[in-house]
């Protein structure tokens, strides 16, 4: 994973865990906008983060690639 997009708005329990874990495994978290979250996924309807991977993963959720880490 090369980095995080976290909708900067988000400061839920679950977001925050989420940007803690991947701080910690070396992951570089960006803080941003939701109009840029959802440009980079490509639509309005995502959770207020998006991953930028190497190549493609299929069938893994964020959690999931987290802990793969």
């Amino acid at each position: 994973m090369l980095e995080i997009y976290l909708d900067a708005t988000r400061r839920d329990a679950r977001a925050l865990a989420l940007a803690a874990k991947a701080r910690a495994s070396g992951v570089h978290v960006i803080e941003t906008d939701p109009a840029r979250i959802a440009a980079i996924a490509g639509t309005d309807r995502n959770q207020g983060v998006v991953a930028r991977v190497h190549g493609t993963v299929s069938g893994l959720t964020l959690e999931g690639l987290l802990d793969a880490l």
